[in-house]
Parts: structure tokens; C-alpha cells; sequence
């Protein structure tokens, strides 16, 4: 998909700085996947790249069987810590020094008392426990 999406844009001359890229394991294959993406990626278009969605549960959401087969950290609060570890790695041995970053999508997705909807209960993927208290993935968004 990263291929077919960039050759078009550069089919097109869209003129761009970054590329930006979407990682969560139950879609999107293993961490060998990721790094052979980023690795690629790099050196077809010669553009900085960083994962700007990514995201995992620190409790068990029951995934299917197929996603749950490159969902190989235990979906525990440090297995959270682990993947997002992970991920952040990947990232910065991406080829030449590429790889420019990681966000981590909707960390303070969690409870909120006396909300409706989305915020009406704690969301696995959140880096806070269901009290607000920050969960050990916390740690790791901003290390260098």
C-alpha cells in the first residue's frame, strides 16, 4: 500500500517532506514488517519517515485469532511498555538516520466520571489506568 500511495504522489509531483505511517500490529503485520516498510520506504523516496499512529492494549481485548498473531506482546500494561519500546526502536534505526519520530495514538484515552460515549469507560490502548494514574508505556514517549 506505502508504494502504490507514494508512486502516485510522485506520478502526480506532489511535493511533500515527510512520510507518515500507521502501525498497529493486528493490521499492519509484525515489527519485522514495520522495519522492512520503513527500510524500503526510505530508500525508494528518499524522504524522513516516522510512525504517526500507533497504539496497544494494556489489557486483553480478545482479539481475533489472525490479528492476534502479531500482537505478540502480552496485552498487559508492560507489555504496552514493551511494544511501544519497540516500535520507537524500529523507528530510530530506520536506514541513515531517517526515522524521525512516533506519536502515540489518543494516550489519555481513558475514564472519565460523569462522561458519555467514548470517555465513559477507560480505553485498553490508553497509556492511564482507568483512575487517570499514567500507565508504564508513559515512560518511553519521550525518550530519546
Amino acid at each position: 500500500m506505502t508504494r502504490w500511495y507514494f508512486d502516485h504522489l510522485a506520478a502526480a509531483r506532489v511535493d511533500y517532506d515527510i512520510i507518515g505511517q500507521s502501525y498497529y500490529p493486528h493490521w499492519h503485520g509484525t515489527i519485522k514488517n514495520l522495519r522492512d516498510n520503513l527500510r524500503k520506504t526510505i530508500r525508494r523516496y528518499h524522504k524522513d519517515v516516522m510512525v504517526v499512529e500507533t497504539a496497544y492494549p494494556s489489557r486483553d481485548i480478545h482479539p481475533s485469532p489472525a490479528a492476534a498473531r502479531n500482537m505478540i506482546w502480552p496485552q498487559t500494561p508492560a507489555g504496552q511498555k514493551q511494544f511501544l519500546t519497540d516500535v520507537i526502536q524500529a523507528v530510530k534505526e530506520a536506514s541513515g538516520g531517517h526515522g524521525i519520530g512516533v506519536f502515540y495514538w489518543h494516550p489519555e484515552a481513558t475514564f472519565t466520571p460523569g462522561a458519555t460515549g467514548r470517555l465513559a469507560r477507560p480505553d485498553a490502548n490508553s497509556v492511564f489506568d482507568a483512575t487517570g494514574r499514567p500507565l508504564p508505556a508513559m515512560n518511553v514517549l519521550g525518550a530519546d
